[in-house]
Parts: structure tokens; C-alpha cells; sequence
């Protein structure tokens, strides 16, 4: 596995100070390399989308219980 060494080189700049990008390594790995990466990139970015759309759907159900509740449609019960 390799590591990148410079992840992210203005994540800990300031405002006022500037990268020199004749600095910068860049990692250049093969072909078939690059497509696993880019794979699980795009498997990472689709399974962040789904999470998305599941926290989407879960509040719209909570909204949707609690208007059914607020409107008497829906009885409710007491743990005691």
C-alpha cells in the first residue's frame, strides 16, 4: 500500500500563504492500478449517495408520522 504524502497541502494553509506546486509529489502508478483506485472511488462516492438518500428518506417518514400523530391519524401508546 502507498501512502500519499501530501494529501491535502492546503488543509493547514492559511488564507494568506500560497502552495508551491513545484513542490508537490504526485504518486503516478500504472494502468490497472489507477483503475482500482478509481473503482473504489466510484463504489465509495455511490455508497455515500445511497446514505444520502437513506437519511432523505428517514426524515421524511419521521415527518410524516408526526403530521399522521399530530392529526389523529395514527394512535399512540404509552411504555410504562
Amino acid at each position: 500500500m502507498r501512502k500519499a504524502q501530501n494529501r491535502a497541502p492546503t488543509a493547514h494553509a492559511s488564507s494568506s500563504s500560497r502552495v508551491d506546486v513545484r513542490r508537490l509529489q504526485v504518486l503516478q502508478l500504472p494502468l490497472d492500478e489507477q483503475a482500482a483506485y478509481a473503482d473504489t472511488f466510484r463504489r465509495l462516492t455511490d455508497f455515500e449517495r445511497l446514505l444520502k438518500r437513506a437519511d432523505d428518506l428517514g426524515k421524511g417518514l419521521v415527518n410524516d408520522v408526526g403530521d399522521r400523530i399530530a392529526a389523529g391519524g395514527l394512535a399512540t401508546t404509552r411504555n410504562g
